[in-house]
């Protein structure tokens, strides 16, 4: 039990720590935009950030979970699932920002 929150604990806070510095990443790509038009992309990208930082908290836990189960060693399980939803947040938190993007570039297009 120790072990798996841990292991999601390192998850959450790698990506939150990420989603913190894309954020900011975001705000300077959006230099130039109306107030009005950027703020649905912040909206946006604030709202898929926390679904996808706790998506890949979620399933870190649960894959350290179906390893141990599986008789991984403890250590083998967390590394395995520390690198798989590190990795799958970072594309995640991405493409989060891409999709940010293209929403208010449609704001300020269509709105």
């Amino acid at each position: 039990m120790a072990l798996k929150l841990i292991t999601s604990s390192i998850v959450l806070l790698f990506n939150a720590v990420l989603a913190l510095i894309l954020f900011f990443g975001l705000i300077v790509a959006m230099n130039g935009y109306h107030e009005s038009d950027a703020t649905y992309g912040i909206a946006a990208y604030l709202a898929l950030a926390v679904l996808s930082c706790l998506l890949a908290t979620t399933l870190a836990w649960l894959t350290v979970h179906i390893l141990m189960k599986r008789e991984f060693r403890p250590w083998m399980a967390s590394t395995v699932s520390i690198a798989a939803f590190c990795m799958l947040g970072t594309g995640a938190l991405m493409i989060s920002m891409a999709l940010a993007i293209g929403i208010t570039e449609f704001a300020r297009a269509n709105l």
